[in-house]
């Protein structure tokens, strides 16, 4: 089943109980709280408050949004162990985290070897816990492409690595739908949003999109088991525009799940 979410980080300048509200209000099934503003990495008592808050309005945390940079964050003073914790006691299944910060061109072999150990070595921890860990699927890390994003996961040959996807924008239709089958054995969450063409994209209703996202909705829901499809951005960034691009979100769940 493909269930429908929403990113805290859309609206960075609510609070969790108005971001609580309104993803209920939108029909949403959960939401992935992020580890910059709504539940700061390692403060754990914030963490359990919106999971109490997120539970008592009938929605789950498929995910944590951590800011976590493989093989970077440790060495500048966030511990994957803070950022273990909050997930844990968010009760989220898996926790989100960039793939080194460097673009995957500019990786040399010893760098992309540290992104490597790290991965594996959180991807542990976050087991012990019952939880996986999962790259966002992003520019300036090495999961900036299908190439270099499937190259990684191959190498760390973890169970309890995964990967999110979302649609790169310096990627033509095609090309990005061949990424997310090239990732999709490893996929859990996608980040959903739409933005028009180049030279100058601009973020435009998912209603423009319906063509292309059907198609990578049919792709995600072909990998099988649950996954999230987690609204990240709507156009203007109001509640108003989030309301409505759940609905379409929601409108277009119900027909993948059911043919599938």
């Amino acid at each position: 089943m493909l269930y429908s979410g929403l990113c805290s980080v859309t609206f960075r300048k609510m609070t969790a109980v108005q971001i609580v509200e309104l993803a209920a209000k939108a029909g949403l099934a959960g939401i992935e709280w992020g580890g910059d503003v709504h539940v700061p990495h390692g403060q754990v008592e914030i963490a359990r408050q919106v999971k109490d808050l997120t539970a008592a309005a009938g929605l789950e945390i498929p995910s944590y949004g951590s800011y976590y940079k493989v093989a970077e964050s440790e060495k500048a003073g966030l511990a994957f162990a803070a950022v273990a914790d909050s997930a844990a006691a968010l009760g989220a299944k898996t926790i989100r985290v960039w793939a080194g910060g460097k673009h995957s061109k500019d990786a040399d072999a010893e760098y992309r070897k540290s992104v490597e150990d790290d991965s594996r070595r959180i991807a542990s921890i976050a087991g012990q816990r019952g939880m996986t860990v999962s790259y966002e699927f992003h520019a300036g890390t090495l999961t900036d492409t299908a190439e270099s994003a499937v190259a990684l996961l191959t190498a760390v040959d973890a169970a309890g690595l995964k990967t999110y996807w979302q649609p790169a924008l310096k990627y033509t239709h095609n090309q990005r739908l061949k990424s997310l089958k090239a990732v999709r054995k490893w996929l859990t969450q996608v980040h959903v949003y739409y933005f028009t063409g180049e030279p100058a994209p601009e973020q435009a209703p998912l209603t423009r999109g319906q063509a292309h996202w059907l198609e990578y909705l049919h792709a995600a829901a072909a990998a099988g088991g649950d996954r999230y499809c987690l609204l990240e951005f709507v156009p203007d960034s109001t509640a108003e525009s989030l309301l409505r691009e759940a609905g379409t979100l929601n409108t277009w769940l119900k027909q993948i799940n059911k043919e599938d």
